[in-house]
C-alpha cells in the first residue's frame, strides 16, 4: 500500500531526528517567511496527523522541508494528490468499492 502524504512526512522527519518544532525552525529561518506563510508546529502536526492538507500555498514549505529530510518534491506531491482523490473513508473510490 502506498504511504499517505501525512506517513511519509512524519516518518522521514523522525529518521532526520528532528522534532516538529525542529523542522519548523529551519524551514522558517531557510524561507525568511512573513507571518501570512510562517510555518508552525500546530500546522505541521496537522499535516502529520492527516487533520489538515497542505494548500497550494504552503509550495514553498513544502519545497524547503523536502529539501531538508532530502525527500524527493514529486514523493511528497504524489502522496498528497493521492490522499485529495481519497474520500472520508480513506480510500479512493475503486478501493472502497472492493473493501467492502
Amino acid at each position: 500500500m502506498i504511504k499517505s502524504f501525512a506517513e511519509i512526512l512524519r516518518a522521514h522527519r523522525l529518521q532526520a531526528g528532528l522534532t516538529q518544532t525542529e523542522l519548523c525552525n529551519l524551514v522558517n529561518k531557510a524561507l525568511r517567511p512573513g507571518p501570512d506563510n510562517l510555518l508552525t508546529q500546530a500546522t505541521l502536526s496537522a499535516w502529520e496527523s492527516k487533520r489538515q492538507s497542505p494548500s497550494p500555498a504552503k509550495r514553498v514549505q513544502l519545497q524547503e522541508i523536502a529539501r531538508i529530510l532530502k525527500i524527493e518534491l514529486s514523493m511528497l506531491d504524489e502522496a498528497w494528490r493521492l490522499k485529495s482523490k481519497r474520500g472520508v473513508d480513506g480510500l479512493c473510490p475503486g478501493e472502497a468499492a472492493a473493501a467492502h
